[in-house]
């Protein structure tokens, strides 16, 4: 079976991210549930498929286009501001680093993907007092798929 293309994108960032060597170290899954997280890890990163939309109505017989959203969420325990940095807030600069350089990857690009925008970058205020600091990173993913398909191919 064919694996869908927002299935696709997101592996191949999950794929991107445990591979950088400033992310060595930290866990990198695909829909981590940061509860779950071990008490020894010190950064954690969960890679999730926020919904997909079509940009507009096609033509019949040719591709689809979507924009789908990728979120990166980080996280960081005893999260203190270091060098004038959170550390939460470096390890999610580190990974808009690698995402971003996703936009040219050659197996994306063979895969229908047209562009990553810089993402919208949100604070998770939900863990307020728990020394660990998350930050949501939202990318906009533009790709296309197979005419009536979810499939590129």
């Amino acid at each position: 079976m064919t694996q869908i293309a927002v299935d696709a994108i997101v592996a191949r960032v999950v794929e991107a991210l445990q591979a950088d060597a400033a992310l060595a170290g930290a866990s990198v899954l695909e829909e981590a549930d940061v509860t779950l997280v071990p008490e020894d890890v010190q950064r954690a990163v969960s890679v999730s498929w926020g919904g997909s939309y079509p940009d507009r109505v096609t033509l019949s017989g040719h591709p689809t286009s979507w924009t789908s959203t990728v979120r990166v969420s980080v996280f960081a325990r005893r999260d203190q501001a270091t060098a004038g940095q959170r550390a939460s807030r470096s390890l999610a600069a580190e990974c808009f680093r690698v995402v971003m350089g996703l936009r040219t990857d050659a197996a994306l690009l063979a895969a229908g993907l047209l562009d990553i925008a810089p993402p919208q970058m949100v604070p998770n205020g939900e863990l307020l007092g728990t020394k660990l600091g998350a930050v949501d990173l939202d990318f906009s993913v533009t790709h296309q798929t197979a005419p009536g398909r979810l499939t590129y191919a």
